[in-house]
């Protein structure tokens, strides 16, 4: 699966590859199953090819996320990124993951308060 992306000034395609499921469990909330999927990244526009982040990530880094389904929805949502280097190792990981589904066509934007 690609991912094309874009932050207004670069685009480029985030390739994800399945690779393994695992289970994780969050201080509060979610505790279960993950799907685990590298990611690869190249980039499409907008980048100057000789920047040392872009060399970096284009050279089939070992970067994988690990994606947790979302209750009540077919979703899944980033639970953890890893970014394995020579020089160290860097793990984002949630330590909360709650999330409400809410009914087809619930509004999430609140009421305006009546001017009194």
């Amino acid at each position: 699966m690609s991912a094309h992306t874009t932050d207004g000034n670069h685009r480029y395609d985030l390739k994800l590859a399945f690779k393994r499921t695992d289970k994780v469990t969050a201080e509060k909330g979610y505790a279960g199953p993950v799907v685990v999927c590298s990611v690869s990244y190249e980039p499409i526009a907008g980048h100057r090819s000789s920047t040392p982040l872009v060399k970096y990530l284009s050279e089939d880094r070992e970067i994988e996320i690990a994606l947790a389904p979302v209750a009540g929805t077919r979703l899944l949502a980033p639970f953890r990124v890893s970014v394995v280097s020579m020089l160290a190792n860097l793990v984002i990981e949630a330590n909360r993951f709650e999330a409400t589904a809410r009914p087809l066509g619930a509004s999430t934007v609140p009421e305006p308060k009546a001017a009194q």
